[in-house]
């Protein structure tokens, strides 16, 4: 009987392999890192996120406030808002959400200016029940080119 001698490999190969195994790691990792990166940093999705927030804050700060300080109680408030549900509040445009309240949303959102229409781009509010601050959608009506 004829005895293989089994392969071993030197000490450089084992070295060599390990370098390939750690590169070939590390470019998964890179890779994983720029398509999350891609999608996270989307001006479609920041652009968007950025009206929401503007939206919002229109909303709670602006439109409620203003109909809440001039109801006399919760309940008139209340029928109010009834009024507006199915059918919304009037739209508002990019331009109003970037100009009220000092302009300071102009100062962190004006870059929206560049890749979508002031006037055509809107929002509007429906009030939900129980008709408070938070209680509310909104419908979104984008003219946006987010290729620039």
């Amino acid at each position: 009987m004829i005895k293989k001698k089994k392969k071993r490999y030197s000490f450089d190969n084992a070295i060599a392999r390990r370098i390939i195994i750690v590169v070939i790691v590390l470019l998964l990792i890179i890779v994983g890192i720029a398509l999350a990166c891609g999608l996270w940093l989307n001006p479609e999705r920041l652009a968007m996120n950025k009206l929401e927030e503007m939206a919002r804050e229109y909303y709670e700060n602006y439109t409620y406030e203003s109909l809440a300080r001039n109801a006399e109680s919760d309940e008139e408030l209340a029928e109010l808002m009834k009024r507006y549900v199915e059918r919304g509040f009037a739209p508002v445009n990019l331009r109003q959400l970037l100009l009220y309240d000092d302009q300071k949303n102009m100062k962190d959102g004006g870059y929206l200016r560049e890749i979508c229409d002031e006037n055509e781009t809107s929002v509007k509010f429906y009030p939900e029940i129980p008709y408070d601050k938070q209680s509310y959608r909104i419908d979104y009506r984008l003219d946006c080119d987010f290729e620039k």
